[in-house]
């Protein structure tokens, strides 16, 4: 028998996953549970679940020239991504 891994959501080239995406399988046991918030941190913002599992960095910059040079957001876009990702789960489940 031949073991297949999933490494930090890095999936087998030919394999597919839950949807089609590669690194996913179904009997994936990640969860993130409700609520989600996001915290501001010197460069980005970080989301986390209820248990304080960090999953999404969005990184903006206060320089004008960096934004332009790297395409780096304002801090204002980074705030709205972030709180718009810990939004999600309230979303998701209006459905």
């Amino acid at each position: 028998m031949i073991m297949q891994t999933v490494i930090s959501g890095v999936g087998i080239p030919g394999m597919e996953g839950i949807r089609g995406l590669p690194g996913i399988t179904e009997t994936d046991d990640r969860h993130f549970p409700p609520p989600w918030s996001a915290e501001l941190q010197p460069n980005y913002y970080v989301v986390r679940d209820a248990n304080g599992q960090q999953f999404a960095y969005v990184y903006y910059s206060n320089d004008p020239e960096r934004q332009s040079a790297a395409k780096r957001l304002t801090k204002d876009e980074a705030r709205r991504i972030a709180a718009n990702i810990a939004k999600l789960p309230d979303l998701l489940s209006k459905d």
